[in-house]
C-alpha cells in the first residue's frame, strides 16, 4: 500500500466511526419510543395523531424562533418532548387502567 493510503484509510475510519456513533445515538433515542409504543391506547388514530403532532411541533418551533421567548433552548426541547410523549398517554385515571 502506498504511504498516502494510510492517511486515506485513517480518514475513512474516522468518518465511519462518527457514523457508528451517530447510529448508536439514534438507537439509544429509539428505546424510549419503543417503550412508549407499547403503552399507546388501542384507539389512537396514528394518521390523525401524526398530523396533529407535526403541526403542533412545527407551530411551536416556528413561534419559538420568531418570537425568541426567554426560554432556554434545552428547556424548550424538554417541554416540547414532554408534550409529544404525553399526547399518547391514556387519559383515564390510573385506577381505571389497571
Amino acid at each position: 500500500m502506498a504511504r498516502g493510503g494510510g492517511a486515506a484509510a485513517a480518514t475513512l475510519l474516522r468518518r465511519d466511526s462518527s457514523r457508528v456513533r451517530a447510529a448508536d445515538r439514534r438507537a439509544g433515542a429509539a428505546r424510549p419510543v419503543h417503550a412508549l409504543a407499547r403503552a399507546v391506547p388501542p384507539d389512537v388514530d396514528f394518521d390523525a395523531a401524526a398530523w396533529m403532532l407535526v403541526r403542533a411541533v412545527e407551530h411551536l418551533t416556528i413561534r419559538y424562533l420568531l418570537e425568541d421567548p426567554p426560554i432556554p433552548r434545552d428547556r424548550f426541547l424538554t417541554d416540547i418532548t414532554r408534550l409529544v410523549l404525553n399526547y399518547f398517554r391514556d387519559p383515564r385515571p390510573r385506577a381505571e387502567r389497571e
